[in-house]
């Protein structure tokens, strides 16, 4: 029964990649799945337990090829591809395989670059191509809430879902092997996050519940699996972001925004309340929480004084994967701080190559929220910056440079969809932000002075 039930998950599976090839943005949403998916049909299939790449290298080609469809149907903007955040983060890249001729961790960096090398060349390189501007990613909310629920219920109601500890995995057909927590909780997360953000799909009755629903569905799992880290960024995401997802100038609005953060709030504390119980009340604990930060601290504490002692390492750092040598007192590989290593693994330069990647995605989504020509655009953009926040909350507490992809893939992302933004919105960035009915007047300016112009639509495709 179980392993037709898996045919039947893959099958449904193989069908959705398909259909991505003539959507490239939905391609994307694929890659965001990618991790939770493979889990929940290795949970059914037992002949996937050790063949689990081959479902990813899947993904992969369908990725590359709805890329290439766009960039062959000219959607790709590889003008706006080609940004600084990609060029940085491209020597970073660099800079870290060349570090490998003087670490002394040669054989977990070089590790590193072969494993996960395919993963940044789709991650990075390639899915910055899928999406054509910041209108994609009304399609891709869709996409990646609906399918991001059903995994996650599909999950939830697995009965090889399981406490172990105060962890809840997935118990892997056939094996004893377990999945992997943190990849489960983190589409759970994104999911929450972009069901509660998505404020122009159902504010009253049934379409509100349903939010509400999907919103306690993801971050119920996240909960479950007693992953701190990507909880807590999903619910800081929010608490930042909710207020500013949709413009609120008139006093109605207002108090609408006000209701709406107190359904929200009662919400996540409805969630906690129900899906955190005897097994995992431990781990959701002050001390629990004090502790696994306390941890990590030292960390990063134990390699920035090993780096200020040394000054040859303060320009090129001590080379990619040399903590466990460095810091030979922990027994682990890597500081578990994407940018605590750049700086102490690849020095200053490394430092001055990361400051674009940080502040230019953060500026454009700004940017974009505030000049967005229409309520869904705004939505879309504060979307994008929750996704960047919550990737990079992620990246400071278990990401490295050859795990961090999908921080630095939604960097590239941003900054592409932000200089799309700048060139299709120069005539239409608002010049009354002041009035109390800015969008209505604008929309309407818009639309008799740069409606058809010569025969051709001069209005940005938001589509």
């Amino acid at each position: 029964m179980s392993t037709s039930i898996g045919f039947l998950l893959l099958l449904i599976t193989v069908g959705f990649a398909l259909l991505c090839l003539g959507r490239p943005i939905w391609a994307l949403s694929l890659l965001v799945m990618m991790w939770a998916t493979e889990q929940l049909l290795q949970t059914f299939l037992p002949f996937l337990l050790d063949r689990g790449i081959l479902f990813n290298a899947f993904v992969a080609i369908v990725v590359t090829i709805a890329a290439t469809r766009s960039v062959v149907s000219n959607r790709a903007n590889i003008w706006a591809y080609a940004n600084p955040v990609l060029f940085c983060i491209t020597l970073l890249y660099l800079l870290g395989m060349a570090s490998l001729g003087w670490t002394s961790g040669f054989e977990f960096g070089s590790g590193q670059v072969v494993w996960l090398g395919p993963y940044i060349l789709i991650g990075v390189f390639i899915a910055p191509l899928l999406p054509r501007d910041i209108g994609d990613f009304t399609e891709f909310r869709t996409v990646l809430t609906v399918g991001g629920t059903v995994i996650a219920l599909a999950l939830l109601a697995n009965p090889n879902f399981q406490f172990y500890g105060d962890r809840a995995m997935i118990q892997l057909s056939g094996s004893s092997e377990r999945g992997n927590p943190l990849a489960i909780a983190e589409l759970g997360s994104l999911v929450a996050m972009i069901a509660a953000l998505s404020r122009d799909r159902g504010t009253a009755g049934f379409k509100l519940a349903l939010r509400i629903g999907v919103v306690l569905i993801g971050l119920g799992l996240a909960l479950q699996t007693g992953s701190r880290g990507q909880v807590i960024a999903s619910v800081l995401a929010l608490a930042i972001l909710f207020p500013v997802a949709k413009r609120a100038d008139r006093l109605p609005q207002q108090i609408a925004t006000l209701l709406g953060t107190v359904v929200l709030l009662g919400a996540v504390y409805f969630t906690v309340g129900l899906f955190v119980g005897d097994e995992n009340e431990r781990r959701w604990s002050f001390e629990s929480l004090s502790e696994g930060s306390s941890g990590r601290l030292q960390l990063v504490t134990a390699y920035a004084s090993a780096w200020i002692q040394d000054p040859v390492a303060w320009v090129l750092g001590f080379g990619t994967g040399s903590f466990r040598t460095v810091c030979s007192e922990f027994s682990i590989d890597f500081v578990e701080n994407l940018f605590a290593e750049i700086v102490f693994e690849l020095g200053i330069v490394g430092l001055v190559l990361l400051i674009p990647v940080l502040v230019i995605p953060f500026r454009s989504s700004v940017w974009m929220i505030r000049n967005a020509p229409d309520p869904t655009t705004r939505i879309n953009a504060t979307v994008l910056l929750g996704m960047w926040i919550v990737y990079m909350i992620i990246a400071a507490k278990s990401y490295n440079l050859w795990t961090g992809f999908p921080f630095f893939y939604i960097s590239v992302i941003i900054a592409k969809c932000g200089k799309v933004a700048r060139a299709e919105w120069e005539e239409w960035v608002p010049d009354h932000a002041d009035e109390d009915d800015e969008e209505e007047a604008f929309l309407e300016d818009a639309e008799d002075d740069f409606g058809e112009i010569g025969g051709i639509d001069r209005r940005p495709n938001l589509s």
